[in-house]
């Protein structure tokens, strides 16, 4: 596994997402024996169940966030239920992406593969994760006090308990080696 810090344009898509134009994100590239070299820029998070338990985010993870997004960018997305997804990303200083579709399932999805699905981990629990843990690289599925849907699951490549798991999982990447390794 290494480091390397890089300047990362997206494509024109990205723009029409209402995302930062350019960003610097340090990528970690992973050798996952079996499975393939990973290089991995973006995570996106899931808002409600996953990042936020009934609207609020624990210190612990707001501190996890805040490490994460020293190494990659991170996005958090939402249908906003709380009405609080600005907010909150600000509070974290990472980047929001609000759904305003009525099939958050597909917009989500686009997202994943707008910004790079083969250099993104997503993290979800519910119906609407399903698709862009599909997506990413590495979909990371949350089985929480919220609940888990069972296409997110299905869906999933790593499947955790909580979302310090989760966060862990990437912050310690030999995790997701141990986890992924076909050999």
């Amino acid at each position: 596994m290494s480091w390397l810090r890089l300047k990362v344009k997206p494509d024109a898509n990205v723009a029409k997402l209402k995302l930062k134009d350019t960003i610097s994100v340090i990528t970690m590239k992973m050798d996952i024996p079996g499975y393939g070299i990973l290089e991995i820029h973006h995570v996106v998070l899931d808002l409600n169940g996953t990042l936020a338990i009934d609207g609020e985010i624990s210190r612990a993870v707001t501190a996890k966030i805040a490490e994460l997004s020293k190494h990659f960018r991170v996005i958090v997305t939402s249908s906003d239920t709380y009405g609080n997804l600005q907010e909150l990303a600000e509070h974290l200083g990472i980047e929001a992406y609000p759904l305003k579709s009525d099939n958050a399932s597909e917009e989500k999805r686009e997202l994943i593969s707008f910004i790079g699905a083969q250099h993104t981990i997503a993290i979800g629990n519910g119906y609407n994760d399903a698709e862009m843990l599909k997506e990413a690289v590495i979909g990371i599925c949350i089985i929480g006090k919220e609940g888990t849907h069972r296409k997110a699951l299905e869906n999933a490549d790593i499947i955790v308990t909580c979302i310090e798991d989760a966060l862990d999982c990437i912050l310690k990447p030999k995790r997701i080696i141990a986890n992924l390794r076909n050999a």
